[in-house]
């Protein structure tokens, strides 16, 4: 994993130091006491090799010390997007059911509690179906039925049930605007399983049409019902466990007796 840049926020004098951009080779500047170990203090505690315990005294903001102390839901301290390697993301796509490019990007958060959140930033799970795309998987069942003839004269009365019933669902599904999300589809779903297919005759054919269609509404059901690739409880972890883990050297004794701050990935 490589980390492309990172932000602090809550952090000592930091009150949010907006996105810096990082490179193979990253440089802050600037004159003593301007800042940048309170820079870069956030990013070693992000995942520290060795030590970085956040510190409520020292690293809580002075002015909002007792607020802070007293929140039972601590605020982000930092963070910083992550490049998942090929590698890493065609795990997570297996195991997320996501396409390996929505998931080739991390954000991974941390508050003044300890707590980690993470979130792929280019995954948005698809949470709706176009309304014209549900019309006409009923419309195009609907055609095909009306022109099937019944096996028996037993199935007469379940073809116009079936008809009927088909002719209620699509009205349901044309009241929405432009998609139709899980909680309309499944009203849907509901109307048409208020047929009772277990007496239509053993030679039916269309009551295997009638299930064709209810397998393509579940299989629509389920692509727009998948969860969100963060909410993954194994992907989660896999993505955390592969964070680079960060050391800060603070003192170099051999620099012209100097203090220096720098940031190096392990």
């Amino acid at each position: 994993m490589k980390i492309t840049k990172f932000r602090v926020t809550n952090f000592r004098s930091v009150e949010d130091s907006g996105w810096i951009e990082t490179d193979n080779v990253t440089a802050l500047i600037g004159t003593n006491e301007s800042g940048k170990t309170n820079l870069l203090m956030p990013l070693w505690k992000l995942k520290p090799a060795k030590n970085g315990e956040i510190n409520a005294i020292a690293d809580y903001p002075r002015k909002r010390y007792n607020e802070i102390r007293s929140m039972d839901k601590k605020p982000i301290f930092i963070e910083a997007e992550f490049e998942l390697s090929d590698e890493l993301a065609a795990q997570v796509a297996q195991i997320t059911g996501a396409d390996p490019k929505d998931v080739k990007t991390a954000l991974v958060k941390r508050d003044l509690g300890g707590k980690y959140q993470m979130s792929f930033t280019n995954a948005s799970p698809l949470r709706h179906v176009a309304k014209a795309d549900v019309v006409q998987l009923l419309g195009d069942a609907r055609t095909e039925l009306s022109d099937m003839s019944p096996a028996a004269k037993a199935e007469e009365e379940i073809k116009g049930t079936i008809l009927s019933t088909l002719d209620a669902a699509i009205e349901i599904a044309q009241q929405e605007q432009e998609n139709i999300y899980a909680g309309i589809l499944k009203s849907v779903q509901s109307k048409l399983a208020t047929v009772d297919l277990e007496k239509s005759p053993k030679r039916s054919t269309i009551a295997p049409r009638y299930g064709q269609l209810t397998d393509e509404l579940d299989e629509v059901l389920a692509r727009i019902s998948q969860p969100a690739a963060q909410d993954n409880e194994e992907a989660r972890k896999l993505v955390l466990s592969k964070i680079p883990s960060f050391v800060y050297y603070s003192n170099y004794g051999n620099l012209d007796s100097e203090t220096y701050s720098g940031l190096h990935l392990h």
